[in-house]
């Protein structure tokens, strides 16, 4: 008997390792997914623009990042003292205006670098709806505690997030070609628009990546078609976008996880646990054998890293020492790309 719906997941050809970069980018999830690469000792960027939601916005941060946008102080507003961008998370602002622009700017260019030298970047959708600044027409990152009535508050429709997936995609392949790019949607629901809404925005995502999928897939297809029939002028400059996957987050939440012992005491956001098993999903399908065995010794050498010795100095805590010393040694001498 069977008394639960386990998600099926066909492991990918594109895998993650400890020798390739990877850029993760989006919602809070991103972030839970990106400490566990971290975790694992992984090179990893996460969130350069900070935490993101909706498409357009994370759209917005791949044109600024792969265009290399300098931020000028025409670029910011100025709230309660502090200085802003509508652009980025409220983790950029700052009393100082030449300071948020520095660290605006830094990180864009530090990322840039990232994106050209990445083999994946994972994409994390939250939601469907954007807030609109009325006075200015931009679709903002962060309101940053600015009045709601200054703001125009709907939900994108799947042609909208479609055009911002392909602008995803465009300006990432303007400068890395050979990148896996891999969307998800955040298992994450937005309660605060209603149950039924939270449905229809997490559904619009949905559709908009089957969508983009399905078009690049038939793309794809007349591409090598017009090849094979020695037709290269019909396909001569076209941009095609190869490697583009849907990691379902989302449904592996819902269907695999739908008990609430596996939310935390907000009933929204999974549980450490919930985490942990998305994380075993990810990992069998993007991680090869010989990875997942190097992530291994790395949980084991983390634990005795982070292992609290009672007193350091004692002959017990010395030896203690020189074990986590030499399992750093024999993980860098057999693995001399770790970061340890």
């Amino acid at each position: 008997m069977k008394f639960r719906t386990e998600i099926s997941i066909k492991a990918s050809s594109n895998k993650i390792s400890h020798s390739s970069n990877t850029l993760l980018m989006g919602s809070c999830f991103a972030e839970s997914i990106g400490e566990k690469l971290e975790y694992f000792k992984l090179p990893v960027l996460v969130n350069p623009c900070g935490i993101l939601f909706n498409p357009v916005s994370i759209a917005n941060a791949f044109r600024f990042i792969c265009t290399k946008t300098i931020f000028t102080e025409q670029d910011l507003i100025q709230h309660e003292g502090l200085w802003h961008s509508f652009f980025h998370h409220g983790s950029f602002s700052n009393a100082n205006k030449q300071d948020c622009l520095s660290e605006i700017n830094k990180n864009i260019s530090d990322a840039n670098a990232w994106i050209k030298n990445t083999s994946t970047i994972i994409i994390t959708l939250g939601t469907a709806y954007v807030w609109e600044h009325r006075s200015s027409k931009t679709k903002v990152s962060n309101c940053h505690k600015i009045p709601s009535t200054e703001f125009n508050h709907f939900m994108l429709s799947v042609a909208d997030v479609e055009r911002s997936l392909q602008s995803i995609i465009d300006n990432i392949k303007s400068i890395n070609l050979e990148v896996t790019i891999i969307f998800t949607v955040s298992p994450i629901r937005y309660l605060n628009h209603g149950a039924h809404q939270s449905q229809m925005s997490k559904a619009t995502l949905l559709l908009a990546v089957d969508t983009i999928q399905k078009s690049q897939m038939l793309r794809e297809a007349q591409h090598n078609e017009s090849l094979a029939l020695g037709h290269p002028e019909l396909v001569e400059g076209q941009l095609i976008n190869p490697n583009i996957e849907y990691f379902p987050s989302y449904e592996i939440m819902m269907d695999d996880l739908r008990d609430y012992r596996f939310y935390a005491e907000d009933l929204v956001h999974p549980t450490s646990q919930a985490v942990d098993y998305i994380w075993e999903k990810f990992s069998d399908c993007y991680f090869s054998p010989e990875t997942i065995e190097l992530n291994i010794k790395i949980d084991s050498y983390q634990k005795a890293l982070h292992h609290k010795v009672m007193n350091p100095e004692s002959q017990s805590g010395l030896k203690f020492k020189e074990h986590i010393n030499q399992l750093r040694n024999n993980l860098c001498k057999m693995h001399p790309f770790l970061n340890l």
